[in-house]
């Protein structure tokens, strides 16, 4: 079987728009690439304004090809450009290899499967085992270390987690590792919750269970249980399409990223007037994660 491959090259200021627009499209699936040799560094800092993505077509989607030209020659028209090539299946399961490396964040040390068993240096705490797939969800993502940064210090033995949007399951799993009792992880793409499984399946969770669930925040396992933390990566669009849902979740605690932090007060605004009070919010290159407290107990 043969695949569409295209590497876009974009402002890292649409980036989030870009993402969305890939959701509605419903490719086969992306990644962002982090470690693109051609990309000069500054100690562990990319030195660049851009960001390149890699997309996955079946091989007769020309046209969803031509619309991802078409929507970046619209919102960067002098500063984005796409190569493509046709790919065969094995190039298809294994190009994001070669630029998927072993890396420290927080207590974890996100290792690829195909490391496993390898030795490691600088381990961290906790090795935490991720197939990225195509399912949104590798680690490199600002967001995604924001917030495996930030569940290092609220993640307690014992936890019952809600992760909204789970993509690849990292967070879900990074949950289980740090001893969360039961984790409820969904998302619409049910190609993000086979890979969200099969992550799980990967590493040390014995003492957790985790519900790998296909649908949205209207799920009966969404809203009709308590949770002691919600776990929310998604885009500022999705949120805010969702604000009331995500309001009715039975919670204390929303730990929310996914968010530029051109957006940071609109949510913060947002969130306010359904009870929600700001604990800590941070920004890394652009991104916020932002760490909300009820005022009162639901």
């Amino acid at each position: 079987m043969k695949y569409r491959e295209i590497k876009a090259t974009l402002p890292k200021d649409i980036s989030e728009e870009f993402n969305a627009f890939l959701d509605d499209l419903q490719t086969l699936g992306y990644y962002e690439i982090l470690f693109d040799p051609t990309i000069p560094k500054k100690g562990d800092e990319i030195i660049s304004d851009f960001t390149n993505i890699k997309i996955y077509l079946q091989e007769e989607k020309l046209e969803d090809e031509l619309k991802i030209i078409v929507f970046l020659k619209i919102h960067a028209p002098d500063s984005s450009f796409t190569e493509s090539r046709i790919i065969e299946t094995n190039d298809y399961m294994t190009a994001y290899q070669e630029y998927y490396k072993p890396f420290a964040i927080g207590n974890f040390t996100v290792i690829p499967v195909w490391d496993k068993g390898k030795e490691i240096t600088d381990r961290q705490k906790h090795a935490l085992y991720i197939n990225p797939g195509l399912a949104f969800g590798t680690g490199h993502h600002e967001t995604t270390k924001l917030m495996l940064d930030r569940m290092s210090v609220v993640v307690k033995p014992g936890m019952r987690i809600l992760d909204a949007g789970t993509g690849s399951g990292i967070l879900a799993v990074a949950a289980g590792i740090l001893g969360a009792k039961e984790i409820v992880a969904f998302d619409i793409d049910p190609n993000a919750t086979n890979s969200a499984e099969y992550n799980w399946s990967q590493n040390d969770v014995s003492e957790s269970s985790a519900l790998f669930l296909e649908g949205g925040f209207d799920l009966p396992e969404a809203v009709s249980q308590d949770f002691d933390l919600v776990l929310m990566n998604i885009t500022y669009a999705v949120i805010h399409a969702n604000i009331e849902l995500i309001a009715a979740i039975r919670t204390n605690r929303i730990l929310m990223s996914g968010i530029i932090t051109e957006r940071r007060e609109e949510i913060i605004s947002e969130m306010k007037e359904y009870g929600f009070d700001v604990e800590m919010t941070e920004e890394y290159n652009g991104w916020t994660i932002i760490d909300f407290i009820k005022k009162e107990k639901v």
